[in-house]
């Protein structure tokens, strides 16, 4: 008898993506890729089925699933990268598959609609105005008061995101996403922007998977750099947090994700506390990035990973924790442009055995988005001053050879 089939609808290029073709393969899966461009999967598994289809025109993608559907026992639908999330909706909406609605996964997706959900609910949120292409850009910004952040409405790794001290600033950043056309995947994008009130304060991300209901899986404690731009440092799972205000972020995040109709799988939302009030920064219809679902599972011993493919294929869950540790990531950053040529570590992080970075002679730069990180390294630790002490030692202990 052939085995059940699960189809991507493209991926993320490393991490998550080629780790989820390994745990489908372990469930028995045969795994199909539906992909417009084979040459950004460098690392493919040989047990991958590739069918190259323009994954941008969702009526030619729906056309290749009937196919398969019709020839495959296909148990499930699923992507491991965020600018597929609607077409995949759509599909599982269309071949009666398990997925959250394209109406949840488009308010998530465009961070405007969010804004306007955010202040129906009237929870507490920057103050924000939508700047088109025809507009003023001068008369638009004139309300607002310096710092403000500015962004596209649809990217995602901090793509396009900057903090802009001034006017003038505001004006040339607004003017340079305006004039994109196309997103990385080759979506083209609707011309506009969002300029919100740059709000101070912790960042927060909240780890939710829905399992009947709303499971909060944890709280991870996040550290940025890089002003004027936003590139996640360290992250620390779980945070360690006053039961008060862990408990304003957890309702805050679970009111917002029943409102907008959540009902499939992972989800990480963004937040910042400021005055012990808890701000949404973005909700994201997915598993979080930057290495956090392995913090959660280094930490609890929950794979949200392999329960997002549970999920897809109707498995039952299994969310339950199976230890309490705390763990951190540190990306490694390059302070200078150029190319890298080496990396040193002092001898407490070469310990260290979690490692990931990128080979020598790449080009780097100083960080912009979550894409110019050069590499990552994981501890995981009883207790929580020792993944802080981590995060010093592996900052402190770690020199790029950049020429």
């Amino acid at each position: 008898m052939k085995n059940p089939t699960i189809i991507f609808v493209e991926s993320n290029t490393t991490g998550t993506g080629m780790h989820a073709f390994q745990l489908a393969r372990e469930e028995g899966l045969n795994c199909i890729l539906l992909t417009r461009k084979i040459e950004l999967y460098t690392c493919i598994p040989e047990y991958i089925k590739i069918i190259e289809v323009d994954t941008n025109n969702y009526k030619t993608v729906e056309e290749t699933v009937q196919k398969l559907v019709d020839s495959d026992q296909v148990e499930g639908i699923m992507t491991t990268s965020e600018f597929y999330i609607p077409i995949v909706s759509r599909l599982c909406e269309r071949f009666k598959f398990p997925s959250n609605t394209l109406e949840f996964v488009n308010i998530c997706r465009n961070k405007i609609r969010t804004r306007k959900i955010l202040t129906e609910l009237r929870l507490p949120q920057p103050r924000y105005t939508v700047i088109s292409k025809d507009e003023d850009l001068k008369e638009a910004l004139h309300p607002f008061d310096f710092p403000v952040i500015v962004k596209p409405y649809n990217e995602s790794g901090s793509n396009g995101v900057k903090l802009c001290s001034n006017l003038v600033e505001a004006i040339n950043h607004c003017s340079s996403l305006l004039n994109i056309t196309h997103n990385s995947r080759g979506f083209e994008l609707e011309r506009k922007v969002l300029v919100e009130e740059f709000i101070g304060g912790e960042e927060y991300s909240v780890e939710t998977f829905f399992d009947k209901s709303i499971e909060v899986i944890g709280v991870t404690k996040k550290f940025v750099i890089g002003e004027p731009y936003f590139v996640e440092k360290s992250h620390i799972y779980p945070a360690a947090i006053k039961e008060d205000v862990k408990n304003e972020i957890i309702g805050t995040v679970k009111h917002c994700l029943n409102h907008i109709g959540y009902t499939f799988g992972p989800a990480h939302v963004e937040v910042k506390i400021r005055n012990n009030k808890c701000y949404i920064i973005e909700i994201n219809p997915r598993l979080a990035g930057g290495m956090i679902p392995e913090l959660i599972k280094q930490s609890e011993g929950v794979d949200t990973l392999r329960n997002y493919l549970y999920a897809t294929i109707g498995k039952e869950k299994r969310l339950e924790k199976k230890h309490e540790s705390f763990s951190q990531i540190t990306f490694i950053t390059a302070d200078s442009d150029g190319v890298l040529k080496d990396i040193h570590f002092s001898k407490e992080v070469e310990s260290m055995d979690y490692f990931g970075y990128k080979n020598k002679n790449s080009n780097v730069r100083i960080p912009e988005n979550a894409g110019d990180r050069v590499g990552f390294i994981i501890t995981n630790k009883t207790k929580y001053l020792d993944v802080l002490e981590d995060i010093e030692k592996i900052n402190n202990g770690t020199t790029l050879v950049i020429k």
